[in-house]
Order: C-alpha cells, then structure tokens, then sequence
C-alpha cells in the first residue's frame, strides 16, 4: 500500500502493524498490557531470571553515559547498569541480578527490566575462586 500528500511517500504491506498510531485508547490498551505484566510479576506468576557471580570489572560507557559493572557467573560474562550508589560495586564482590522480560508492541519489542540487584561479601567470590563447587548463599 502506498500513502501519497504533501511531498512524502510511505510504504506499507499489509502484514505490517501501523506504528504511527498515536490515538488515546490506542496507547491506553497497549500500557494496559505491560500493566498487567507488572502486576503478574508482583504476584510471582512471571518468569524471572537470576544471574549469579563475582563483580569483574567496574566501567563507564560515554556513548550511552552509564555506569556499568561487568559479572563472571563462571560460564559466562554478562554486563549490567549500576542502579543507584556507586560505592556499593566494588570488584571482588558477590552479586546476584534478578532480571524480567516485559513485551511491549512493537517498535518495542521485548524490555529487559532489572528489579533487585544483591550485593555480598567479597568472601564468597574468594571462596568460590579457590573451590569449584561451592553453593549458593542463602539471600533471604
């Protein structure tokens, strides 16, 4: 399908979705939904996931201006945004990152959201370097 006015041309199959919807009920139904994503997390019926390690290396990327911090979780490395104090990161320290998907319509797509991040003790990343089966700490 072709949109012609004032000088410009837009194209669109009919299998794309419109994105240049900007209508109340329109935005509305679609906030709705990420709502109730929220909400079925607050109740525990959403899925989470948990990455787990030693804080490798602390860093700063001037491109998008955060502060991030870098994870050995032993099979992987996996980088995360600094929430809130600064000071609390420290390298050598344990830290475990809950993370949830939420889907939002497109352009959007799927949203990674952090929503607690647990800072330990530098004791356990010790421990966890000298021994490979350590368990997990109880973080209740």
């Amino acid at each position: 399908m072709v949109a012609k006015g004032k000088g410009r041309v837009a194209l669109r199959t009919s299998h794309e979705p419109c994105l240049a919807r900007r209508d109340r009920p329109h935005r509305e139904r679609k906030l709705s939904q990420v709502l109730e994503q929220w909400e079925a997390y607050q109740r525990g019926e959403w899925p989470v996931r948990v990455s787990e390690g030693c804080i490798r290396r602390l860093s700063f990327h001037p491109n998008t201006r955060e502060h991030m911090f870098e994870l050995d979780e032993g099979t992987r490395l996996s980088t995360w945004v600094r929430q809130v104090d600064d000071t609390w990161y420290t390298v050598g320290w344990h830290a475990r990152v809950e993370q949830v998907v939420f889907h939002m319509p497109l352009p959007v797509g799927a949203v990674p959201v952090v929503t607690r991040i647990w800072i330990g003790n530098v004791a356990y990343c010790s421990e966890t370097l000298n021994r490979q089966s350590t368990p997990i700490p109880n973080w209740s």
